[in-house]
C-alpha cells in the first residue's frame, strides 16, 4: 500500500484507522505531520505511546466522521489521507468527507471490492448507483489493486481492494446540498424513471411538474430514462437549473 500512498517528507498526512499502526510505522520517519484517527480506545493509547514522542505526530480518538471536522477546521486539508476502512463504514466515512466539504486531499483506501466497484462504476453498469456519483463529482477514482484476505489479521471473508481517488473540480455545481439529494432522490427507486421519482419528492413538489419536466429536458434527459443511465454531468446541470429555475 506505500507504493500507492508515496509519501513526501514536505507532506501533512491523515491515516484512518490505524490499528496497531503496521503502516503508522512506516510513516511516521517519512512526512512532516501525521494524524491518526483511531475509535478504539486501547489502540489509541497504544499509539500515543509508540509514537506520542515523534515530531508531528498526533492521535485523535473517536469515530473518524465524528472528529474529522474539527481537526479540518484548526489545520486545514492534509496533503493525503489513506485507510484501511471498516467494511461497514467505508460509504459513510467517504460520504461525510465530500458532503463535508473534505474532499480536497488525495485520498488511499482499501475497501471491500465490492465497494470499490460502486466508488468506480460508469453508468448503465449494475454497480452504478448514487454513491458512484458522489464519490465521482469529487474524485478521480483509479482501482489500484487486491489485496488477498491473509494480508490483514483476523484474516476477512472478503477480498480487499486499493482505490485511490483524486480530488477534481470538473463539475460546478451551485448547490452541493441540492445535487446531493437530487442524486439520491433520483435513485430512490431504481425501477422508476427521472420523472417519476423527481416529481415523488417532497421538496420538488413545490415546483410546477411542467416545468420540472421542462428543466429535466433541458438538462439533456430524457424524463423516461432511469437514473442509472446519467452522466454525472446531467445531474449537476439538473440541479443547477432547479436552484435557479432556469431553462
Amino acid at each position: 500500500m506505500l507504493g500507492v500512498i508515496k509519501p513526501k517528507a514536505g507532506e501533512r498526512v491523515w491515516e484512518i484507522g490505524p490499528g496497531v499502526g503496521s503502516i503508522t510505522h512506516a510513516l511516521v520517519e517519512r512526512v512532516r505531520e501525521l494524524t491518526v484517527f483511531e475509535i478504539d480506545r486501547g489502540f489509541a493509547r497504544y499509539l500515543d505511546a509508540a509514537f506520542g514522542g515523534r515530531p508531528g505526530f498526533r492521535v485523535v480518538t473517536g469515530d473518524f466522521v465524528d472528529t474529522w471536522k474539527a481537526v479540518y477546521a484548526e489545520s486545514g486539508p492534509p496533503d493525503t489521507m489513506f485507510g484501511n476502512l471498516p467494511y461497514r463504514s467505508a460509504a459513510r466515512i467517504l460520504a461525510s468527507l465530500i458532503e463535508g466539504g473534505g474532499a480536497r486531499s488525495r485520498l488511499v483506501v482499501t475497501v471491500q471490492r465490492e465497494v470499490a466497484r460502486r466508488i468506480s462504476a460508469r453508468p448503465g453498469s449494475k454497480d452504478y448507483s448514487s454513491f458512484s456519483i458522489l464519490c465521482q463529482s469529487a474524485f478521480a477514482a483509479a482501482i489500484r489493486g487486491d489485496l488477498k484476505p491473509g494480508s490483514f489479521y483476523p484474516v476477512p471473508r472478503v477480498v480487499s481492494t486499493i482505490v485511490e481517488l483524486v480530488p477534481h473540480d470538473a463539475f460546478k455545481v451551485s448547490d452541493p446540498a441540492l445535487f446531493h439529494e437530487l442524486t439520491r432522490l433520483l435513485f430512490a427507486a431504481r425501477r422508476k424513471t427521472v420523472r417519476n421519482n423527481a416529481l415523488s419528492s417532497a421538496r420538488l413538489r413545490s415546483l410546477d411538474r411542467d416545468l420540472l419536466v421542462r428543466l429535466i429536458e433541458a438538462s439533456g434527459i430524457d424524463p423516461e430514462e432511469r437514473a442509472e443511465r446519467l452522466e454525472i454531468g446531467q445531474i449537476v446541470d439538473l440541479a443547477n437549473r432547479i436552484l435557479a429555475q432556469e431553462l
